[in-house]
């Protein structure tokens, strides 16, 4: 719990506090893409990262409930290290993945840039009638 408070804290300048000031300046991908670039690794990895801490922590909570003793024998002691080795080395892991960008037109991190831009193939459908 305590690691997933660190990355908590990690992750939070980069996906709310500069997404929200790309969203008040305008500021996209194009405009300083390896900026944006270095952002959106951070916050993809770190959100990578704390997912499967998030799973981690679920089956710990599983195991204590329903099987006691062998919680103890499976994340006790420096057990507990092994398994927060693997959300680590998933975050080093994810710096190769393709990060998210900030999208001006939705005010939010996607995988496209050109995400609901005219031409694109994943443009979304019109709710207004």
């Amino acid at each position: 719990m305590f690691f997933l408070g660190i990355i908590d804290m990690v992750v939070l300048p980069f996906n709310a506090i500069i997404g929200g000031i790309s969203c008040v300046t305008g500021n996209h991908f194009c405009t300083n893409p390896r900026f944006n670039f270095i952002v959106g690794v951070i916050g993809t990895s770190m959100w990578y990262g704390g997912s499967m801490t998030c799973i981690i922590l679920a089956f710990d909570r599983f195991f204590e409930m329903c099987f006691p003793e062998m919680a103890k024998k499976i994340f006790g002691g420096r057990m507990i290290y092994m398994w927060l080795a693997f959300p680590i080395i998933y975050i080093l892991y994810s710096f190769n993945e393709v990060p998210l960008v900030y999208n001006v037109v939705h005010h939010a991190f996607y995988f496209d840039p050109f995400y609901g831009s005219k031409g694109n193939l994943q443009e979304p459908q019109n709710q207004a009638v």
